[in-house]
């Protein structure tokens, strides 16, 4: 038995009451997540969670899968599961620019968070990404569009040619900033060789204000088309509140299915990507 706590307001808004209404939700078959990456720097990583009862809390990871990657069709490295993060798989590969990469993941029979099954992602090409010219910290003064305070922002230069899409994450004193709201990805549609940082282009900001001392650290990766699509499409579910004005709920469907069955997908995404760090500290 599970409760839902219903509020209504009652006179305008004024007055509130609150009822608690007890549902029986029926239970739902774990679904297995599927979310990893290869880059040309950071070793092939791979995670094999399975969905957990909405009261739960927690993701498990799913153990004794079978990781493979794949380069071009062929097969460059099998994953290591983590000894202290049970669905965590490493491998020692790293890959590059133009190549074509997907894995394959085997659950066996008898697993006790989900049934036995063979799932595979489609192949994701690895991209170019322009180095990061500069990343550093500044003094803002106020005015409409932001508060005064220091800021962090970064120079780059768009290659020419139209078809880049990228991501950025940022570490704030170490902290990943994971929430929905910190999700940044754009593509080249209008910045198509431009230099981000030399006027008329202004700098791309990551964050700020923030006090003197904070430090960052910043990856700019390139991402395909799929995964674009795939971050805008999670971000949207995620950050959207449920008013009358937020579009209906869309699947968020990644680039893995069951083996020989594309209709039959998995959560989550593989993802190729070249990456480029900077890293700064806000001074005054």
């Amino acid at each position: 038995m599970k409760k839902l706590i219903l509020f209504g307001l009652l006179g305008l808004g004024l007055i509130s009451c609150e009822q608690v209404i007890d549902l029986d939700l029926p239970e739902t078959p774990s679904q297995i997540i599927i979310n990893g990456r290869v880059t040309d720097t950071v070793p092939v990583q791979v995670q094999v969670l399975a969905s957990a009862d909405y009261n739960n809390g927690s993701v498990p990871g799913i153990s004794g899968a079978k990781v493979l990657l794949y380069e071009n069709g062929i097969r460059v490295d099998s994953l290591l599961e983590s000894d202290t993060l049970p669905g965590y798989y490493y491998g020692t590969f790293t890959g590059f620019v133009g190549g074509n990469y997907h894995i394959d993941v085997e659950v066996f029979d008898g697993n006790p968070l989900i049934a036995a099954g063979n799932w595979v992602s489609k192949r994701e090409l690895l991209k170019r990404c322009p180095p990061i010219d500069s990343f550093y910290s500044e003094f803002r003064p106020e005015d409409i569009l932001q508060d005064e305070g220091y800021y962090v922002a970064a120079h780059f230069k768009e290659p020419q040619g139209r078809g880049d899409y990228y991501r950025i994450r940022a570490w704030r004193n170490d902290s990943l900033q994971n929430m929905p709201q910190d999700l940044t990805f754009f593509e080249d549609e209008f910045s198509d060789g431009l230099n981000f940082g030399t006027p008329p282009v202004p700098a791309l900001t990551i964050d700020g204000p923030r006090p003197v001392g904070t430090t960052y650290k910043l990856e700019l990766g390139s991402i395909t088309e799929a995964g674009f699509d795939y971050l805008a499409i999670l971000q949207q579910q995620t950050v959207q509140v449920g008013s009358i004005f937020d579009p209906p709920p869309a699947s968020i469907i990644g680039n893995i299915h069951v083996k020989g069955d594309q209709s039959d997908v998995a959560l989550g995404f593989f993802s190729a990507t070249k990456l480029q760090f900077a890293e700064a500290v806000i001074v005054e």
